[in-house]
């Protein structure tokens, strides 16, 4: 990059860092930069893009003038919405696991207590295929609670001798 090269409306994909290093070493920059953070639009395509935005007073052809150079912070930003967007997700999953275990557990109490209590073996049948629905069920919901804590690195394993023989 050199200043003949260059205009006020010129534009260049060279990265911020690299460029500020070369103001730097031609001793152009004569004030500190300050550092703004803003979100803006690009005109090719109507895409979403976010800028890292550094402003600088510099000298240019003796004269004093501004140079403002832009990041792409884009690909940044959206990996870490995607952090925070996996972290709800599993917080949420977590959540509706715990909430739906409850009211699992008190249904398959009722279904034993009624076990013991009714003697018409038809009604025991349809007891019995709720009672096994209901444990299968509550088998997934422990299952997503453990995918849960794998994930995030808190699954507790109890470590049990045992014979392979027996």
């Amino acid at each position: 990059i050199n200043q003949n090269d260059m205009s006020s409306d010129t534009t260049s994909s060279v990265d911020m860092q690299q460029f500020l290093n070369i103001l730097k070493e031609k001793q152009l920059i004569t004030g500190q930069g300050q550092q703004f953070n803003t979100r803006g639009r690009i005109n090719s395509g109507g895409e979403d893009k976010i800028y890292g935005t550094r402003v600088f007073s510099l000298l240019w052809d003796g004269k004093d003038a501004v140079a403002l150079v832009l990041n792409d912070m884009t690909q940044q930003y959206t990996n870490l919405s995607l952090k925070i967007a996996n972290a709800n997700k599993d917080k949420m999953i977590a959540m509706v696991s715990h909430e739906l275990r409850t009211p699992l557990n008190g249904i398959l109490g009722m279904i034993q207590i009624m076990e013991k209590q009714i003697v018409d073996e038809n009604i025991l049948t349809y007891l019995t295929v709720c009672k096994n629905s209901g444990k299968l069920l509550l088998s997934i919901v422990n299952s997503i609670l453990d995918l849960g804590q794998i994930r995030n690195n808190k699954l507790k394993l109890n470590i049990i001798k045992t014979s392979l023989s027996e």
